[in-house]
């Protein structure tokens, strides 16, 4: 097993609806990445926080007319986002779901849903981070990407 990435980034409201590029690079004879993906926080619990998206957002997402039936302490507020795979020049797929820890197994026998069937091929890969949405004023996301040899792999 070789670790070809273990790093922590910081997002903030400004990277809202943006794209974060990973760029990295798998030497010869490995058969399986495995990308472990973690963000946090996911749902945002201050009420006050809640309360100012809430209002900021009036009109824009909450149409004005049902702005009584809004309770900043009702409305589950949530972090969202997702991760995205590239091999050279061809996509090999994405994990758009909700979930803030998630765990992908790219391999040619077999890779996680939403991703191809793709050996962990020597070269340039390209991991993208797509926010969604960030509503905390910080939100932290850990990605580590590995490689492992098929023997190494139950």
């Amino acid at each position: 097993m070789l670790i070809l990435l273990d790093e922590e980034y910081h997002f903030s409201p400004r990277d809202d609806k943006t794209n974060f590029h990973v760029d990295f690079s798998v030497p010869e004879g490995f058969d399986v990445l495995c990308c472990e993906c973690r963000y946090a926080p996911k749902e945002i619990t201050d009420a006050e926080l809640k309360r100012e998206v809430i209002t900021a957002n009036i009109g824009k997402y909450i149409p004005r007319e049902k702005l009584a039936s809004y309770s900043a302490e009702e409305q589950t507020l949530v972090n969202l986002l997702t991760f995205s795979l590239d091999y050279e020049d061809k996509y090999i797929g994405c994990a758009h779901r909700h979930a803030p820890e998630m765990t992908h197994r790219i391999s040619k026998e077999g890779s996680s849903p939403g991703f191809v069937s793709q050996g962990a091929d020597a070269g340039n890969w390209h991991a993208v981070i797509n926010i969604h949405s960030i509503t905390s004023p910080v939100v932290t996301y850990s990605l580590k990407i590995s490689a492992f040899k098929k023997e190494e792999v139950l």
